[in-house]
């Protein structure tokens, strides 16, 4: 039995190039492609793939809240994130929000199936890379050096925005930014904060007095 994979990027070009080395691979079949959050959750009412390469930095629903509805609803999915974000708070807080893989882009492709294969076997697979920003992370905590929460005055714009309930796509055209440069700000906001989620992240700033 092949191992059934699906990939969720927004970028065509990811997709397909994943698509075409997986499909090389004699145990690993690509059954499903998804373009954004709303694609992939239409999908799986219908089907599954046991494995999901998730991308972080989409328009419509970021990776960090599309884990915890996959998670919660298709817990036998195992999600491997794949992703150019090289923070290893957003990669300790995406391990507990439930994925069971974390890979950088720049990841060669016999590395990803290693990783599918690995995460088949119930095991948790991190990439080299990433393993040294969780180790270089440890010991920056242990020095104090943790951290920098200083925010800069567009990311309070942002943050009150968000708190304002206003979707990406409406800070966007707010403040004349792209979505994408906007998605980056909320994962930013994310990091800095050492929150997993929108949710954690209001709650925070209400704590902290930073929105209004």
């Amino acid at each position: 039995m092949k191992i059934s994979v699906g990939i969720i990027d927004d970028h065509p070009v990811v997709r397909d190039g994943l698509a075409a080395f997986l499909e090389l691979e004699a145990d690993i079949s690509v059954t499903g492609s998804y373009a954004n959050a709303n694609q992939l959750l239409a999908a799986f009412k219908e089907q599954q793939p046991e494995v999901l390469l998730l991308d972080l930095q989409m328009q419509d629903m970021s990776g960090f809240d599309l884990l915890p509805v996959i998670t919660a609803k298709y817990p036998a999915v195992k999600t491997i994130i794949l992703t150019s974000m090289d923070s290893a708070l957003v990669i300790r807080n995406l391990l507990q929000s439930g994925a069971k893989g974390y890979l950088l882009k720049t990841t060669n492709q016999d590395r990803i199936a290693a990783a599918i294969r690995a995460v088949m076997q119930g095991e948790l697979y991190l990439s080299d890379e990433v393993k040294s920003l969780l180790t270089n992370s440890l010991l920056q905590h242990k020095t104090n050096l943790g951290f920098h929460k200083d925010l800069s005055e567009r990311e309070l714009q942002i943050l009150q925005l968000i708190y304002d309930e206003h979707t990406s796509q409406e800070i966007a055209d707010k403040i004349h930014l792209s979505v994408r440069t906007v998605e980056n700000y909320r994962l930013g906001l994310l990091q800095k904060l050492d929150v997993k989620n929108m949710a954690g992240l209001i709650k925070k700033a209400i704590l902290m007095g930073l929105v209004k």
